[in-house]
């Protein structure tokens, strides 16, 4: 699903100069980079609170108990609500006791459960008290008390059935496993499979039937060790299965838990192993993929704070930044879809970039340099310049790509003539293999992965034919089992100089210079499974828009070609549709742009930071 493009010759570049100056002229409202968007500070919140819960019932927000503020760390009963249409708070009907340590689960979308929690002041027992609050009555009922009282447990709701998973008991510190569930209409809970390993204060979600539990900690009041493990429970099965661990230890962030799309996001908590109880990490989990992300900070190192989503908004409240009295005292809010955010780390100063994604790494090479760098995308950091090998053919790279589970470049060249070659990197094993020769004769190759397969297009050649010059289109290879290439198809509109993006279905290529040397705005997309194309040149698809100029950048996400250039445009083949999305931010320039699953990647040599948008 990643971008190759082939290298202009300094002719090519001239007309594409000359044909960008005929452009540029039509422009005079052309979109422009938005420069990086950062956290809001919004209104102040009406009360402190850390370790509280979080609830959602159709757009009202529940900001639910926690401890307050003052040295002696006491539980408070207090609720508030938040209206985001009027961006109103109000008092909501208080707990009948003082908790802390809770979490709160939603049944049928309007009917908040609390469960267990700690009572008073610091120190104070845990309960097995049950709760619902009921809207019309606005007060909170009893619900069947836990089995035994807990302070700390995870509660979630599948369906209109409860969970109660783990927490602490009378001395606040012996780590519990067990699982109760409460069936609609049942007045007692029951037991269910144990958690592998015993903790509280994880974070936790409701999906599909399963339960999916995230790190925790481990003797809460004693020595307390934060986990880093998650899991998840699967209702139908009554099993626990492991998931994919988290890149740091997390804890203290269970009201801070949100579900966006294929997401499960993780903003702030408590990182003791890495000598941090108050972390400016977000972390998301993908649940289809079961992989970790690091994602762009939080405004402020926050423990126990609340957070949840309006729409494609992530939203925070509450929570402590430097000791264990809550201290936040403002709402904030940031935009998920559709910005471009910088991700922490600050990594080499490198032109002519080729990058890739390969498991959990961004790894890029610069083609006038020797080492092979890489950006571990769950943790959020850059390896050391050594820390992979050197690529054994150095050179030029025409292109870089990925089947997500290993590196292909095309450059350098074999030993002893200068035939260009495919190179391919095994990032588990860490080691480079110098592989075939690109087909004979093929000129400026374009190298992209699409169903599992790697392509070749060549670019096409000008022939004369008279006193004409004829473009003869380019031929279309794809690696095979045998390690070979087949010549599988051509491109029906030759183009000089053109990009091409690929993802499990499609190949398309953008843009590219025409027979007469200018710079042409069509796209050509091929459908793998039938090798049929569709073209911009047959009208069967929409050209380019006229803002993006040369297209710099092709991405293939979610079925769809996001293509830049002066401008950004996400292409809908299903559709035929083209709409503006926004360029990577004017601080950041063009630099090279790859696909990460459903988001797309950035890294810019001027920033030195790698930049994502969903978009």
């Amino acid at each position: 699903m990643l971008l190759g493009a082939g290298c202009r010759s300094k002719a090519t570049q001239e007309r594409e100069r000359i044909a960008d100056s005929v452009i540029a002229a039509e422009q005079a409202s052309e979109p422009r980079a938005e420069p990086a968007v950062q956290w809001e500070r919004a209104e102040e919140v009406p009360h402190l609170r850390l370790d509280g819960a979080t609830a959602i019932v159709g757009d009202t927000v529940y900001l639910i108990g926690g401890v307050g503020p003052g040295d002696t760390l006491s539980a408070i009963t207090t609720v508030d609500t938040f209206d985001p249409v009027a961006r109103r708070w109000t008092a909501g009907p208080a707990l009948p006791g003082a908790l802390s340590h809770i979490q709160a689960a939603v049944v049928g979308d309007s009917t908040i459960w609390i469960a267990g929690g700690f009572l008073g002041r610091h120190g104070g027992p845990p309960t097995a008290g049950v709760w619902r609050l009921d809207r019309r009555l606005g007060q909170w009922v009893a619900g069947p008390p836990l089995p035994e009282a807990r302070g700390g447990g995870a509660l979630v709701a599948l369906g209109d059935t409860l969970y109660y998973a783990g927490g602490w008991g009378a001395d606040r510190a012996t780590d519990r496993g067990e699982v109760w569930q409460l069936l609609p209409r049942a007045t007692a809970w029951r037991l269910r499979a144990p958690m592998p390993v015993a903790r509280g204060d994880a974070a936790a979600v409701g999906r599909d039937g399963r339960l999916l539990l995230f790190g925790g900690q481990q003797s809460h009041d004693v020595t307390p060790v934060d986990l880093a493990d998650a899991w998840a429970y699967d209702s139908r099965s009554d099993r626990w299965t492991a998931l994919a661990t988290m890149p740091a230890t997390r804890s203290h962030a269970s009201a801070a838990v949100v579900q966006w799309g294929d997401w499960v996001l993780i903003s702030g908590g408590g990182d003791i192993a890495a000598g941090r109880r108050f972390s400016q990490d977000m972390f998301g989990y993908h649940v289809q993929r079961n992989v970790w992300r690091r994602l762009p900070e939080l405004p402020l190192r926050l423990r126990g704070a609340n957070a949840w989503l309006r729409g494609d908004t992530l939203q925070l409240a509450g929570g402590a930044e430097v000791n264990n009295a809550p201290s936040n005292r403002h709402r904030w809010m940031r935009s998920l879809r559709g910005v471009w955010m910088a991700l922490p780390g600050e990594g080499p100063t490198v032109r002519e970039a080729r990058a890739a994604v390969v498991r959990n790494d961004l790894v890029m090479l610069g083609s006038a340099l020797r080492p092979t760098w890489h950006y571990d995308l769950a943790r959020g950091r850059w390896g050391a310049e050594d820390d992979l090998p050197y690529r054994p053919r150095q050179g030029p790279i025409y292109g870089a790509t990925s089947d997500g589970r290993s590196l292909a470049i095309l450059g350098g060249t074999a030993l002893g003539d200068e035939t260009t070659i495919l190179q391919t990197f095994d990032i588990g094993a860490r080691t480079w293999s110098p592989g075939m020769q690109v087909p004979k004769g093929i000129r400026r190759p374009i190298l992209i992965a699409g169903a599992g397969a790697l392509w070749l297009i060549g670019e096409p050649e000008w022939r004369r034919k008279g006193t004409d010059q004829e473009l003869v289109s380019g031929v279309v290879y794809r690696l095979n089992r045998a390690g070979s290439w087949d010549s599988v198809t051509v491109i029906p509109e030759p183009r000089v100089g053109a990009m091409a993006t690929a993802d499990s279905t499609m190949i398309c290529v953008v843009g590219g210079n025409s027979q007469r040397g200018t710079s042409a705005r069509g796209i050509q997309c091929m459908d793998i499974a039938t090798m049929t194309w569709r073209s911009s040149g047959a009208h069967e698809l929409d050209s380019i828009p006229v803002y993006i100029g040369t297209p710099s950048n092709a991405a293939a996400v979610n079925g769809r070609i996001h293509v830049f250039g002066r401008a950004g445009f996400r292409f809908d083949p299903t559709s035929n549709r083209w709409n503006p999305i926004p360029r990577p931010p004017f601080e950041a320039g063009a630099g090279v742009i790859v696909a990460d699953g459903d988001r797309l990647l950035q890294y810019s040599g001027r920033t030195r930071r790698v930049w994502m948008m969903w978009p």
